[in-house]
């Protein structure tokens, strides 16, 4: 028996019975080689080959004397004891003394021969198997993910009750055994969380110094960088496409303006057209009507044409329509100069008639008390030319002028040497003339007319003026031109903000929109109106 003991290379005799959780139970019973791999039929073997050499029975039969006999059997009956129950057993396992709890440090050179050894031997702990191991530098990212995702929740069953300092079953009453339940708990928990801590340090050091996860997080950057250059160039693309699509519009939106404009265009164009043709008809009539009352000596009886009867020509041509000039033409052309005198002066005087009662409707409708008629007051006597010079000098020397009044009548003597009127004369007639609600430039010209018709009697190509009498004062008026209607005063009016004095087309564009005046009528009504407003500011 003795010899046999020295075979199995165990020291048997020095085992103390009340040592047991010092000793190393697989070695007792044989196993030091399987240890935790070794299987309860392997551990029942074991002890029974143990039994059959060591148990006092056998060695009394065999008159065998062995030192301590009864202490060795009791040895290898607590091994066998705490082995072949698995709790008992796995609380010796978890405290198993050939195991090595070390952790290497980080060690990124030779990381997967350190590593991979050490996570070997962790994996049985794992209460769930089998476990993913460490791989190789080859392991794909979803492998070495798996690994690291099953180590940091690793599920450890490893516990440390078999290091409790004492039995609770030992304790004399309950309150005892408590007491030391509660310690022994308590001691486990603290190697428990000592455990995890230990697991937790093996995983951080492998993961820090892994290859395989420093080259992933290198390509994940890289595709989140390539996934943040196509969603760049995605949003560029599509701002790109809106600007195009919003520049297209805008081209369309462009194009259709400029084909508005050019059907505008070619409209203003045709009604231009239309306008320019009915002007030349106009002009053709009146040039018509001319020719033929010259060729019929103004179907004057007497060979001296009068100046009157020119200025009765150009007022009919102003007065009449083109369609009544055309028709007094053709009755004019079978008459003889007798006959024609007759309608003619019958026209003359029916179109004044007209014209007077439409001007005297007008002016009774605005309440401004003027009446028409053939007659005319003087002004203390003042001639027609000694009127002229007076609205120029009043003009030519408006309010603050240093003896502005002395001024105006030096003026006057000036251009009037045979004058007789004194500053207190000029002064009333002045007055006179803000009182009668005309500006002094419609006087003026009205004088300057005069004169023109006298010195120029061979020339003249204005109408004959439409007489005006102001009640009040009774100045004699002669309008030049036949009077304005309210519809041609407000396409006037409308022209002129249409269309702006830097336009060098101004006053035939303006002239385009009133088909029945002329560029020169226009422009002489913009100039009357302007030289009123004047006149009246002097005045004041």
């Amino acid at each position: 028996m003795a010899a046999k003991v020295e075979d199995s290379g165990f020291d048997y005799e020095s085992m103390d019975p009340t040592e047991w959780k010092e000793q190393d139970h697989y070695e007792v019973l044989g196993l030091g080689k399987e240890r935790h791999l070794a299987s309860r039929e392997d551990i029942r073997k074991a002890y029974r080959k143990l039994v059959l050499q060591y148990h006092p029975d056998k060695t009394n039969t065999k008159e065998e004397t062995v030192a301590n006999a009864e202490g060795i059997f009791g040895c290898i009956k607590k091994a066998y004891d705490i082995l072949y129950d698995p709790k008992t057993r796995a609380a010796f396992d978890s405290v198993d003394p050939t195991f090595d709890d070390t952790i290497p440090p980080k060690e990124k050179e030779i990381f997967f021969e350190i590593f991979g050894p050490v996570f070997q031997r962790n994996t049985r702990w794992s209460n769930t198997q089998p476990v993913p191991l460490l791989g190789d530098a080859d392991s794909s990212y979803e492998d070495v993910d798996q690994f690291y995702s099953f180590w940091y929740n690793f599920d450890s069953w490893r516990e440390f009750s078999y290091l409790d300092k004492e039995d609770s079953k030992k304790g004399e009453d309950r309150e005892e055994r408590r007491w030391l339940e509660k310690q022994n708990k308590a001691d486990r928990q603290q190697r428990k969380k000592e455990e995890m801590t230990r697991l937790r340090l093996l995983v951080d050091n492998a993961y820090n110094s892994d290859p395989r996860v420093k080259r992933f997080k290198e390509e994940e950057k890289k595709n989140k960088e390539e996934q943040k250059r196509i969603k760049e160039e995605l949003q560029k693309q599509k701002e790109q496409e809106k600007e195009k699509e919003r520049q297209e519009a805008l081209e369309k939106q462009r194009m259709e303006q400029m084909e508005k404009e050019a059907i505008s265009k070619a409209e203003m164009e045709v009604a231009r057209k239309e306008r320019e043709a009915k002007k030349k008809e106009v002009r053709a009539k009146r040039k018509a009507f001319r020719t033929l009352c010259k060729e019929r000596n103004y179907f004057c009886k007497t060979e001296e044409v009068p100046v009157q009867r020119m200025s009765d020509l150009e007022f009919l041509c102003d007065s009449l329509t083109p369609e009544e000039l055309e028709s007094l033409t053709e009755t004019l052309k079978g008459l003889s100069i007798e006959d024609g005198n007759d309608i003619f002066i019958k026209k003359v005087n029916d179109e004044r008639d007209r014209i007077e009662e439409s001007q005297r409707r007008m002016a009774t409708q605005q309440g401004s008390g003027v009446t028409f008629d053939n007659t005319s007051t003087d002004y203390d006597n003042w001639e027609n030319e000694e009127m002229e010079v007076l609205v120029k000098a009043v003009n030519l020397y408006p309010p603050g002028t240093v003896k502005r009044w002395d001024t105006i009548l030096d003026y006057l003597k000036l251009h009037k040497p045979d004058t007789k009127k004194t500053t207190k004369q000029v002064i009333k007639q002045v007055k006179n003339l803000q009182k009668s609600d005309k500006s002094l430039k419609e006087v003026e010209e009205q004088q300057v007319f005069k004169r023109f018709e006298q010195e120029h009697l061979n020339k003249l190509q204005t109408q004959a003026g439409i007489t005006e009498r102001i009640e009040d004062k009774g100045i004699k008026i002669t309008r030049v031109e036949r009077p304005w209607t309210q519809d041609e005063q407000k396409l006037l009016e409308n022209g002129l903000r249409r269309h702006p004095s830097s336009d060098p087309r101004r006053w035939d564009n303006i002239s385009d929109l009133i088909p029945t005046r002329t560029k020169r009528e226009c422009l002489a009504r913009f100039k009357e109106l302007i030289d009123r407003v004047k006149a009246k500011h002097t005045l004041i």
